[in-house]
């Protein structure tokens, strides 16, 4: 695996606080700073293999737990904590190593044969032909004339006064 997670809780004074991982040769992987009072996490994926030196710093020198709340750090490979604390003076550091990612042989084949192929026959083919196509003949075509075109006028004049009844 060549994932580390860091946890990060700081102190009342954030600002103070940062961090970095290092090749073994001390060239910086990656860093964090600037910091809100809080929690903060982070990942980093697809680390080389190797050492690598993870440091935390507090610029004021009193590390980021006790005096000034309940800070704290932790430092996790592939889920597995490789450093923790809190209560340092200006810096802490921690190496952890990253193991070579080579993949393991595949496994053998499987010993077992396969089953020996099907001896009984398949069913006879259905003897039925399908029916026939149908044979009643669409219905003629309406008979029955639409009606006359509606009038340009009405019936009757309008009413001044409504109607109790249709009429």
């Amino acid at each position: 695996c060549d994932e580390v997670t860091i946890q990060l809780t700081t102190d009342n004074y954030a600002g103070e606080t940062s961090w970095d991982i290092k090749y073994s040769d001390g060239v910086t992987i990656r860093s964090g700073s600037g910091y809100s009072i809080g929690s903060h996490y982070e990942t980093i994926p697809n680390l080389q293999e190797g050492v690598h030196t993870f440091t935390i710093y507090d610029a004021y020198g009193d590390g980021i737990c006790c005096n000034e709340g309940a800070g704290s750090y932790e430092v996790m490979l592939c889920r597995k904590t490789v450093a923790q604390g809190g209560n340092f003076g200006r810096s802490e550091s921690t190496q952890f190593t990253i193991e070579s990612s080579q993949t393991s042989p595949p496994t053998t084949a499987p010993t077992n044969q396969p089953t020996n192929t099907p001896t009984s026959q398949p069913a006879k083919a259905p003897t039925s032909q399908p029916t026939a196509t149908p044979t009643n003949q669409p219905t003629n075509v309406p008979t029955n004339q639409p009606t006359n075109i509606p009038t340009d006028h009405p019936n009757a004049a309008p009413t001044s006064q409504p109607t109790n009844a249709p009429t």
